[in-house]
């Protein structure tokens, strides 16, 4: 999760997981190297992911990391919006005709970072597809922290 307040891997706090000496070991390395690189590991519960608007659409992106993108409609996408970007998702859609399914083909793009949804949680056709990110406001996200000051692991 990149934010104005720094990048953020956000992890759903499992029901028994924080009673495991297994676990809290895993965790606190993990938070240790993911330091090391800037980013801030954090736990939210998944009452708070599901009632994030932006959950649901970060679902269906990280679904469509494995599908297969056809070369030649990444290469017209990606000359359309190196002109005319930011460009609506109906629009970029039609650009995509040689994969199976025009949608998969652009979350896929999404989802390896290559294209960018504005606003980030509209898949509707209206949405707008750019090539390069857009600085999300963290006041969005109620359970997101600042980054701390120093590093403090949350378990």
């Amino acid at each position: 999760l990149h934010h104005t307040g720094g990048r953020y891997v956000v992890c759903a706090q499992p029901s028994r997981a924080d009673r495991s000496a297994a676990f809290r070991s895993v965790w606190s390395e993990l938070d240790n190297r993911l330091a090391r690189q800037e980013t801030w590991l954090l736990s939210a519960t998944l009452k708070d992911l599901r009632s994030e608007p932006r959950w649901s659409a970060a679902l269906q992106i990280a679904r469509a990391a494995q599908n297969h993108i056809d070369p030649s409609d990444h290469e017209r996408v990606v000359a359309h919006l190196s002109i005319f970007a930011p460009a609506r998702l109906r629009y970029c859609l039609r650009l995509c005709g040689s994969g199976r399914d025009s949608l998969d083909a652009l979350l896929g793009l999404v989802s390896s970072g290559i294209l960018f949804l504005d606003p980030p949680d509209d898949l509707s056709l209206d949405g707008e597809l750019r090539l390069e990110p857009k600085t999300c406001d963290t006041t969005t996200i109620s359970w997101l922290p600042s980054p701390p000051a120093q590093r403090l692991s949350t378990w």
